[in-house]
This record gives structure tokens, C-alpha cells and sequence, in this order.
């Protein structure tokens, strides 16, 4: 199919090192990564680190490789090298979060994720995730809210848990959106009662 025909292209590009050679890898490593192939993947995103360091793109990449693989220390190392770099990368944040969410550390995932919202409140992915985090840490009220939010306004690719979180919370299209800025600092409040326990 397409991947791999894609997977050719970007192969002999990577033979060819041409000015844009960190850039074929980078995008040759994507594709091994659609494909599943994590570890030619993973090769492929060490080789743009070390070629240009200040791609974060790559970084990125690496550490959803390493996530994906359940490898989370050093996904979480890659996630913060780039938030060094760049601490409003919000791709980064979250998926420093979804480390957090999956290792069950569901502070430290909360904090990532309100990170990521006090940048930019209309980061979707984020509603979902700290909606999670709060139901975990026993925020379900709060938590709700931000599921509210994320069934209103979330991409059409999560079509599958809007569905089952409107079904779980009631929520359909008639239910009132909550402040998101009051949303955010109740959340907050939550996050440092649970700094203080």
C-alpha cells in the first residue's frame, strides 16, 4: 500500500543525505512507526537527535516510540529534553502526561495536563486525559466537566470514547458547557490539596 511506497521513498532518501537527511529519517522513522515497526522507528529518531538536536519534532517522536514500547523512563527523559527546550510544546506536555496517566502517578499527570491548558484551553486531548486523571485521584464532579467539554468539542478521530463518555455521563448536546477557566482552577485547587496530602 501507501506506507510502504512511502517507506521506499523515504529509504533512498536517507541513502541519497541530501540537505534534508535529518528530515528523511525523521519522516521515514514516522512511517516505521505507522507500520508498527517501533524499533526501526525508534533508530530512525536516535539518528535525527543526534544529527540535529533542536528538532523537537524527533524527540517527540522518540519518546512516543519509547511510550508505546512501555519503555516510559525514557520516554519521559525525551519529553522533558523537549520541554527544556520549548516548555509550551504542548504535544510534548500531554504525552509526558499520558506517561504519568499510565504509569498511575495520576498527580503527575494532572499537572501536565493543566500545564498544557493554561498554554492553550482549547487543547482537546488535554480535557480528555486530566478528565481521567481527575476521576482517579476522586475528582469524578470535576472530572465530568472536562469530559463535557471534550464530547462537545473533541476531534472527530476520538468519535469512539465521546460516544461511551456521553452515554456514562449523560451528556448530550442540550448539557451546559462549563466555564473552562473555572473548570481549570477547580482542578488546580485539586492538584494542590493533593500536593499538601
Amino acid at each position: 500500500g501507501w506506507l510502504d511506497k512511502a517507506i521506499e521513498q523515504f529509504e533512498a532518501a536517507v541513502r541519497l543525505k541530501t540537505y534534508y537527511y535529518p528530515e528523511a529519517h525523521n519522516n521515514l522513522g514516522l512511517a516505521y512507526h505507522a507500520r508498527g515497526l517501533l524499533d526501526k522507528a525508534i533508530e530512525q529518531y536516535q539518528i535525527v537527535v543526534r544529527l540535529k538536536p533542536d528538532l523537537l519534532q524527533a524527540k517527540n517522536n522518540l519518546g512516543v516510540a519509547y511510550l508505546n514500547k512501555g519503555l516510559f523512563d525514557k520516554a519521559i527523559e525525551q519529553f522533558d529534553a523537549v520541554l527544556r527546550l520549548k516548555p509550551d510544546h504542548l504535544e510534548a506536555r500531554n504525552n509526558l502526561g499520558n506517561c504519568y496517566l499510565l504509569l498511575h502517578d495520576y498527580k503527575s499527570a494532572l499537572r501536565e495536563y493543566l500545564k498544557a491548558l493554561r498554554v492553550d484551553s482549547k487543547y482537546l486531548d488535554a480535557y480528555y486525559n486530566a478528565g481521567l486523571s481527575l476521576k482517579n485521584v476522586g475528582a469524578p464532579d470535576i472530572a465530568s466537566g472536562f469530559f463535557v467539554a471534550f464530547v462537545r468539542y473533541g476531534p472527530d478521530k476520538y468519535a469512539n470514547e465521546k460516544r461511551e463518555l456521553a452515554q456514562k455521563y449523560n451528556i448530550t448536546k442540550d448539557t451546559t458547557l462549563p466555564d473552562i477557566d473555572s473548570l481549570i482552577n477547580r482542578a488546580t485547587k485539586v492538584l494542590n490539596q493533593l500536593g499538601e496530602s
